[in-house]
């Protein structure tokens, strides 16, 4: 098999940690592309419009972003063996290490060559399901995970990332509110307090400084996806020291009720109960969980 590695850059710390990994692989059939400092919607669509262009030149393509790194020198080699077992496998989404919960969060994309995608009007959601003619597999469990998320972010890109889940928890821009996806970032965040509120660590506070400002402020997504320079500059204005955003966090998020009723307030409780009501009948619990594994597929 030939391997197309796609990553999107856009000022990660572990650019370099990224790369290395790579090529550490035991596995040398692949080639890599990087597209660097481009709007978020437009990154992506120009990482999917090169994978179908170069279809008939690879069989898989990996979307391994610029803060994620490969955990061993077996990581391609597992992926391709898995591709290679299940012959009619077209798209695997394979849970990562998220340094900053703790935890196993979906995020590694696989995908053969006979995967399309089509125009998405989403502006934060923008790892669609591409069309494909065979089976998708998703899973926390093995192989997975195979690489760790964000294992040294910087202050500037944990704030990043915190606007940004804020942002995918909130869906302001979204014509129809989805619960499973907000509801995976309200845990994700939850996830990230419990380590923070342990170690007390700078960067975690940050990520969860971004998500605090975006939640009180209605932030515009648009700064996220375009003008990442204009939201360094808000943190720089806006981030008050470490002990104080310790102390502003605390009162929130210390308590897990209260830091439900306001997920539920800010989101609206008709759109959180509209949506569970439309969402969970049609999923199976493998799907609702997005840990299956591979007799499922």
């Amino acid at each position: 098999m030939r391997v197309l590695v796609g990553t999107l850059f856009s000022g990660e710390n572990e650019f370099r940690q990224c790369k290395d990994s790579l090529q550490d692989q035991v596995f040398t059939n692949w080639d890599h592309v990087v597209y660097k400092n481009l709007p978020n919607k437009k990154a992506h669509e120009t990482l999917y419009r090169k994978f179908m262009d170069e279809a008939e030149n690879y069989d898989l393509f990996v979307k391994l972003d610029a803060d994620m790194v490969f955990m061993s020198e077996q990581s391609l080699s597992k992926i391709v063996g898995t591709f290679q077992n299940y012959k009619h496998l077209d798209h695997a989404l394979l849970g990562v290490k998220d340094w900053a919960s703790n935890s196993i969060i979906d995020g590694l994309h696989i995908f053969s060559n006979r995967a399309t995608w089509t125009k998405n009007d989403e502006n934060l959601f923008v790892d669609p399901s591409p069309k494909v003619p065979g089976k998708k597999f998703y899973t926390h469990n093995e192989p997975a995970p195979l690489v760790v998320h964000s294992p040294n972010p910087s202050k500037n890109q944990a704030f990043r990332f915190g606007y940004h889940r804020a942002l995918k928890l909130l869906q302001t821009d979204r014509v129809g509110f989805s619960f499973l996806s907000s509801r995976m970032q309200f845990k994700l965040l939850s996830n990230i307090w419990h380590q923070y509120y342990i170690k007390r660590d700078v960067i975690r506070g940050i990520i969860l400084f971004g998500a605090d400002y975006v939640i009180r402020n209605e932030a515009s997504p648009d700064l996220y996806s375009n003008d990442k320079e204009t939201l360094y500059q808000i943190f720089e204005n806006e981030y008050p020291g470490k002990q104080k955003v310790f102390n502003d966090l605390k009162k929130n998020w210390a308590n897990w009720l209260k830091r439900y009723k306001i997920y539920l307030n800010e989101v609206g409780l008709r759109s959180v109960l509209g949506s569970a009501l439309k969402e969970i009948p049609r999923k199976s619990l493998k799907n609702v969980y997005m840990k299956v594994s591979p007799r499922y597929i």
